[in-house]
Order: C-alpha cells, then sequence, then structure tokens
C-alpha cells in the first residue's frame, strides 16, 4: 500500500541466495563485452529469470540482436524479398521466450514488457502508410531488420501477445503494465492492418470472435470482461475511456450508465466508479448538445430531463447509503448543473462536512461558490 513501509525479515536463506544472485550478476556485468553473443546470452538469462529490473543486461541482449542483423544486413540485401535466416528468426524467437518467462517470475518488470515491446516493433512489417525503415533502438542502421516476419505470421505474433496480456491480466487486473502493452499490441495491430478477430486468441464466450477488428472496439470488449470480473478496476476504467475516442459508434452511452448505476448501488464508495460515472455524464452531455447544433432532434434529448433521473437514482441510494460520499457529491454537482445552487450548497456545507470531516475546508469553500452563483 502506499504511505506504509514495508518490512521484510530476510531469513539466512535468502540472503544467501540474494549473494549468489548478486556476485553473478555482477560478474555477467562486468564481462558483458568481452562474452561472444551466444555465451553472454547463455549466461545472462538464468539471472534475469531471477531478477529481470537489470536494464544493463537487456539492452546488452538487445545490442546482440543488432550485431547479428548487422551480419545478416549484407545477406539480406543480396537476397532481397527471400525468407530471413532461420537461425536469426529462432534467435528472436528464444529472446521472446525469455521475456515471457521473466515476465512470470515478474510480471510487473518495467525492463522486461520494455525489451518485449522492442522485440515485438522489430518484427512486425511497417504501416501500409509508413516510409521509414529504421528501427528504433538500432542506432544508425538504415534497413529494417531481416527478422521481420510477413503479415499472416505477424498475426499469429499479434494474437500471441494479446494472449499472454490476457492471462497476466486474470491474474492481476490492476498490472497496468500488462494493460499498457496491450493497448500497444491493439494500436500496432490497427497501424499495420490486421484483424485478429478471425484467431482463436480473439474469441468471446463460446468461440464466437469479438465483434470488430478495430483497437478500440477491442479494447471497448477486453475492458468490459475485466469489470464483469472486478467492477471497481480503476485501469479498466481509465482505458475503457480512450477506447470510446477510437469506436464511438459502438458505444451506447445509457447503456454504459445503467452498468454503472448497478455498480454504484453495490460499491457505492468505490471512487474510480464515480470518477468513470462523471466523466459518462460530461461526454453525454457534449454529445446532447452535437447533435442539437446539427438539429438531428430525433437523436438530441433534453439534457435536463437526464439529471434530474439521475438525481432521482442518487435519492435513492443515499436512502439506503446516507453516508456515500461520492453519492453526495454527484448530487451536489447535479443540482449546480441544474442551477439549483442552494440546495447544492446545503449539500456541500453541511451534509458532505460531517461524512468527510477532513475535507471539511473543500466543501466549505464549494459551498460558498454556490451561493454567489446563486445571488448572481
Amino acid at each position: 500500500m502506499h504511505g506504509v513501509r514495508r518490512t521484510w525479515n530476510q531469513t539466512i536463506e535468502q540472503a544467501q541466495r540474494y549473494e549468489q544472485w548478486s556476485a553473478e550478476a555482477r560478474q555477467v556485468l562486468q564481462q558483458r563485452y568481452a562474452l561472444s553473443r551466444e555465451c553472454f546470452l547463455k549466461r545472462s538469462e538464468p539471472v534475469l529469470l531471477r531478477n529481470p529490473e537489470e536494464y544493463s543486461l537487456w539492452n546488452r541482449r538487445k545490442a546482440c540482436l543488432v550485431e547479428r542483423y548487422r551480419l545478416e544486413l549484407a545477406t539480406a540485401s543480396e537476397n532481397a524479398g527471400l525468407s530471413p535466416p532461420p537461425a536469426l528468426r529462432e534467435q528472436v524467437e528464444a529472446e521472446f521466450r525469455v521475456t515471457e518467462a521473466a515476465l512470470r517470475q515478474n510480471p510487473k518488470s518495467y525492463a522486461t514488457w520494455a525489451h518485449r515491446l522492442w522485440l515485438l516493433r522489430a518484427v512486425l512489417p511497417l504501416s501500409p502508410d509508413s516510409t521509414s525503415t529504421a528501427v528504433p533502438g538500432l542506432g544508425n542502421c538504415q534497413w529494417r531488420p531481416p527478422w521481420i516476419v510477413p503479415l499472416d505470421l505477424a498475426q499469429v505474433y499479434l494474437a500471441r501477445e494479446e494472449a499472454l496480456c490476457k492471462q497476466l491480466l486474470a491474474l492481476d487486473d490492476r498490472n497496468f503494465l500488462g494493460w499498457r502493452h496491450l493497448v500497444e499490441v491493439l494500436t500496432l495491430t490497427k497501424g499495420i492492418g490486421l484483424d485478429l478477430s478471425s484467431s482463436s486468441s480473439s474469441c468471446g464466450e463460446g468461440g464466437a470472435p469479438v465483434a470488430g477488428a478495430a483497437a478500440g472496439k477491442r479494447l471497448l470488449h477486453i475492458t468490459r470482461t475485466v469489470l464483469d470480473q472486478n467492477s471497481c478496476n480503476y485501469t479498466a476504467y481509465h482505458y475503457r475511456s480512450i477506447a470510446v475516442k477510437e469506436a464511438p459508434q459502438d458505444f451506447d452511452w445509457l447503456e454504459e450508465l445503467d452498468a454503472l448505476h448497478q455498480v454504484m448501488y453495490t460499491e457505492p464508495n468505490d471512487q474510480s466508479v464515480w470518477f468513470y460515472y462523471h466523466w459518462c455524464m460530461e461526454q453525454l452531455q457534449q454529445h446532447r448538445q452535437l447533435d442539437q447544433a446539427s438539429h438531428t432532434q430525433n437523436q438530441a434529448h433534453d439534457h435536463r430531463h437526464y439529471l434530474e433521473k439521475e438525481l432521482d437514482l442518487l435519492d435513492a441510494l443515499l436512502e439506503l447509503e446516507p453516508t456515500a460520499r461520492w453519492a453526495l457529491e454527484a448530487k451536489a454537482r447535479h443540482l449546480m448543473n441544474l442551477g439549483q445552487h442552494k440546495e447544492a450548497a446545503r449539500i456541500l456545507g453541511e451534509e458532505l462536512p460531517m461524512v468527510d470531516p477532513l475535507r471539511k475546508g473543500m466543501y466549505e469553500e464549494l459551498a460558498d461558490a454556490c451561493m454567489r452563483n446563486s445571488l448572481a
């Protein structure tokens, strides 16, 4: 937990294992330029599997692949259009396996996720609208690596990455590094114009393919699956708000609010739900304003009507949970949007300080601002 000092009583056996690992890591680091590529890759692997946070070892492994790339550069140039060398492809595959094993040891290793993403970007083809042939991390190299895979194999790689992310998120759905990698995978999929909906890893329950292939739509599906298991996942709500912008046509705002209402009743004190709820209400208001501006009266609805409906729902919730701080704050916000500043000021100045005395000063300041708005 944040703000809580950790205590760890290290046993003698654990201390001995740590000293052994530290000695091996120091030795490999000191000899990383003296060892041959194959020897370094072999010796650094067990060290990284015990502690994958050694950035220097991962960086040297990158350099080994780049050196191998440069050795194959002449062959790749002379044999343009031929398949990449099998030995080089196998070395890259082995590197993927090492990173996967390291992630299973430590799913929140920054260095390992960064190394795996570097590998993935190196093997994928360029996007159709891209003109650059350089790869991040390859220095002054002017060519794509010869281990680059064709589109059909790229689809397999991306589907494998998505499946790995889902497995790790199933173990810990708050692993923000896993979430970030998943978003990168979906972005790369969209960038090179692939459709993962036909792969087995992208099937929903019952084997039915996930609708749509766009990154935003797939992310909406994945976040909904996670939220059905854990409705208080802040990271899932965050990436869901990003996915909406990518696939607005596949998002039903009223259906989303109905789902949030159920969570608000079951988890009234979870802040992640309320943050996302307020964001949805703001977005819904903006969409209605756009509808009214375009004179599409069949789609435009009175925002005041929906605010009043939300107030009724909040009143019903407060009857069950009269000390629900977030529900009181939401009620005050809706009242301000409806122009009922005096009632909002009463909630902010009287009810909320009793429920949440630590923020009494903030509520009193907001109540004063409401009263000034009521007199304006």
